[in-house]
């Protein structure tokens, strides 16, 4: 016990700031190993208690090192530097922790604190450690390179969803249901906040580059990324909730529903942005533009998308996918008609040629596939 104590007060006399962190995250596993070989409960409580110091102390450098964010800060080498390798190994040092704790068959850790809760709060930790570590890394390069604030938010956004995508895969595997269910609500959250939040960042992006005021083209487009995340992040939840909702028939009809209405919403947003910017050269307010583009144009994208998911539904032989389709397929119809007031004579004959070509398309589909679908439906 001696030595442990030793150990600990030698540290912080040797080693100052992310140096100190490193070694404590070190003597951190090292303790609870020891304590698992030689099952020795006062080395079991000092690893504790090591892991706590090592979680503050490794929070407490982040929030220095964000402090430091700034454009005229020095210019470090990504990923290689002792701010990010400190955080890195106090994270690492958590997870090896996590590791160890899971290979004991005990119920307690020490009473009254239960091995299963330990070893959650641990790996909890060393995820959210691990996260702002690579968050703050990424924000003190960007802030140093790029002036505009809109591409820092845009290029941490595809790291927010990259690394949500990242620790949500894992949930797609667990067989409990109750941590499925909070890895949707996590991911479901995210996608909320991409909608309440970044697509009006991108919007503001996209008025810059309109106005040449500082970012370019490539900036811009990057954010196709971040779509392509919550697209992906959209199906990934539907399969959580899918497996979740699997004794419920009620609910297991609709799990994919709000995945499908995600990607549409993404796709209507992103034709928003392609109609600017392909009349952006006739000197159209932004305004008149998508006044336009939400008429014909998301009519016959709705119908199209709705065309495509009759096709792969049927393919794959899938009721829930060709039943939302047909809704999309409503829907667009009702707009459609809604719509016809405002069009002229011209956009009038276009749209609806268009709607009945679609409409043709997927009734073909059905009336090829009649028999197939007949006998699963």
């Amino acid at each position: 016990m001696f030595v442990i104590v030793y150990l600990s007060l030698i540290a912080p006399i040797e080693f100052v700031g992310k140096t100190l962190n490193i070694v404590w995250a070190l003597q951190m596993v090292l303790l609870l190993w020891v304590a698992q070989k030689l099952d020795i409960k006062a080395f079991r409580f000092y690893s504790a208690l090591y892991i706590l110091v090592v979680i503050i102390n490794t929070f407490y450098e982040l929030y220095q090192t964000y402090n430091n964010i700034s454009p005229q800060a020095e210019l470090k080498t990504l990923f290689i530097n002792i701010d990010f390798i400190s955080g890195l190994i106090g994270s690492l040092a958590l997870l090896f922790c996590f590791y160890l704790v899971g290979k004991e068959h005990k119920i307690y850790y020490l009473k009254p604190l239960k091995m299963s809760l330990y070893q959650a709060v641990v790996s909890i930790f060393a995820v959210i450690i691990i996260y702002f570590n690579i968050y703050i890394e990424i924000s003190y390069h960007i802030t140093i390179i790029y002036e505009s604030e809109l591409v820092h938010k845009i290029i941490l956004g595809i790291y927010n969803f990259g690394f949500m995508l990242l620790i949500s895969t894992p949930f797609l595997f667990i067989k409990v249901k109750k941590a499925k269910l909070i890895g949707g609500v996590l991911v479901s959250i995210s996608i909320l906040f991409y909608f309440f939040y970044y697509t009006l960042i991108i919007i503001q992006s996209r008025d810059e580059l309109l106005a040449s005021a500082g970012i370019s083209q490539y900036q811009f487009w990057s954010h196709l990324i971040i779509s392509a995340l919550v697209v992906i992040l959209a199906f990934s939840t539907y399969l959580n909730f899918r497996k979740i909702c699997i004794n419920h028939k009620f609910l297991s009809a609709f799990t994919i529903w709000p995945a499908i209405f995600i990607v549409l919403a993404v796709l209507s947003f992103e034709l928003d942005h392609i109609w600017i910017f392909s009349m952006s050269e006739n000197n159209i307010a932004t305004a008149d533009i998508l006044e336009k583009v939400h008429r014909m144009p998301y009519t016959l994208l709705w119908s199209v998308f709705a065309a495509f998911l009759t096709l792969i539904g049927t393919i794959i032989n899938y009721k829930q996918l060709r039943q939302v389709s047909l809704f999309i397929v409503f829907c667009a119809l009702v707009k459609l008609f809604i719509d016809l007031q405002y069009m002229n004579i011209a956009n009038k004959t276009a749209s609806l040629i268009g709607m009945g070509g679609i409409l043709l398309v997927i009734a073909f589909i059905y009336q090829f596939n009649s028999s197939k679908i007949t006998n699963n439906d």
